[in-house]
């Protein structure tokens, strides 16, 4: 039986009872037999009372378990919007990771000398293929690599400086 069953039969007996209560009295039912009546009124009383107190409870029990699943719910969100923001900064980062990569790299793999600038720009001579060679600080001019000396040579690769902190 439903809480709510339970509840409307409970207040048909109370509701009853106590018809029955009145009806004797005016029978002029006294003594024993009305003392038996209103015994039963107050169990069915106490009874009806029981099931809305359980019925009270279920009703908590429910909302507490709506909130609870509310709270969970705006938590559930809060962390997606969160792990959304966090995915958003972690490609950012690799972005940044992989331009710093590429600046590396162009900055530490030897290039053709033939890329080198030619506008007075010093570059850091190599000769890849010649193990034992030792790079050189140049640049070009007077249509020819110079070093700081003022030598010509020949380098066959080359990397750009780098920048001043």
């Amino acid at each position: 039986m439903t809480l709510a069953a339970r509840i409307a039969f409970e207040a048909s007996q109370v509701a009853g009872l106590v018809r029955a209560v009145a009806r004797e009295r005016w029978r002029g039912l006294t003594g024993e037999a009305e003392a038996d009546l209103l015994q039963q009124l107050i169990e069915a009383e106490t009874r009806r009372e029981t099931a809305l107190r359980a019925c009270l409870a279920a009703q908590a029990g429910e909302r507490e378990a709506r909130r609870e699943r509310d709270a969970h719910a705006t938590h559930a969100y809060a962390v997606g919007n969160d792990l959304a923001a966090a995915l958003g900064r972690l490609r950012a980062v690799e972005q940044e990771r992989d331009e710093a990569r590429a600046e590396l790299a162009r900055l530490t793999t030897p290039r053709p000398i033939e890329e080198a600038p030619k506008d007075g720009t010093w570059i850091v001579g190599l000769w890849p293929e010649i193990p034992d060679a030792v790079p050189v600080i140049a640049c070009w001019t007077n249509g020819e690599w110079r070093d700081e000396t003022g030598e010509t040579f020949n380098a066959t690769h080359f990397l750009p400086l780098p920048v001043k902190p």
